[in-house]
């Protein structure tokens, strides 16, 4: 070779793309923790409110009760070891506001197929085409939300499944995907259930067939029903008893 002949090294194919997962503790911390040394250590007694595989080279989406998606590199997460606190979302990412929660998170890589589902604690659904959000953008209005109503739940789905929603006094509502219809990012939602004074969503789920479901009180008590045992209807409607709350609060007054 000529002592003057330059080589071209490709360094992107030497790059080392590390696996993580990237959890969101159950107080809002957020870490970065080597996939190998997560499998390797004991976290039971810190067990992670969502968990979510990702890699060095992925983005993840965070999507908030504010009804706000951020977008943030993989690594732009504190690498951590599993004990480790981390960081809140607030100290990554510009622009939270005071009391944005996290209620979803993926590390998406093909935003052609599928939809996200969004539903709100003051009884709307709303579905929107994945393809939506495939930004390079920080942070994008995910969905709109009226100013007493926030984000309780964010699914990602390639199916169209029924869906369950449960509210905090014990009322539950099945629902066929196709009564929801396919809408903007800037729209609110359709209502899912009716709900009674006072009453809001806590949960709503995709379900199939043969799951089962646990209700949980704030006290602790559990009930285990079949998903055959709630008739699908249509959204919109009051929805029938999940659980029976006593008048005495003895077995709990919601469910948590």
């Amino acid at each position: 070779l000529d002592e003057d002949h330059e080589i071209e090294i490709d360094e992107a194919s030497y790059k080392t793309v590390e696996d993580y997962f990237v959890a969101l503790s159950p107080d809002g911390f957020l870490k970065r923790i080597s996939q190998k040394t997560y499998q390797k250590s004991n976290t039971e007694d810190d067990t992670p409110k969502l968990l979510v595989p990702t890699n060095s080279e992925k983005r993840l989406q965070i999507f908030t009760s504010h009804g706000s998606m951020y977008t943030l590199p993989c690594t732009d997460f504190p690498d951590c070891k599993p004990k480790d606190k981390g960081k809140p979302l607030s100290a990554l990412m510009a622009g939270t506001d005071a009391g944005e929660q996290i209620v979803a998170m993926f590390s998406i890589d093909d935003f052609s197929n599928g939809d996200l589902v969004f539903a709100t604690k003051n009884g709307l659904i709303k579905r929107s085409k994945l393809s939506d959000y495939d930004t390079r953008s920080k942070k994008i209005a995910a969905s709109g939300l009226a100013d007493d109503d926030r984000i309780i739940s964010v699914s990602l789905v390639t199916e169209k499944p029924d869906w369950l929603v449960i509210t905090d006094k014990g009322m539950a509502v099945r629902f066929p995907s196709n009564d929801v219809s396919c809408m903007g990012r800037s729209a609110k939602g359709v209502k899912s259930i009716s709900l009674e004074e006072c009453d809001i969503v806590v949960m709503a789920s995709p379900i199939d067939e043969k799951d089962d479901v646990m209700i949980f009180t704030e006290l602790g008590y559990t009930k285990r029903s079949k998903v055959t045992q709630f008739e699908a209807k249509h959204r919109g409607g009051k929805g029938v008893r999940s659980v029976t709350l006593q008048k005495n609060g003895a077995t709990g007054t919601r469910v948590a």
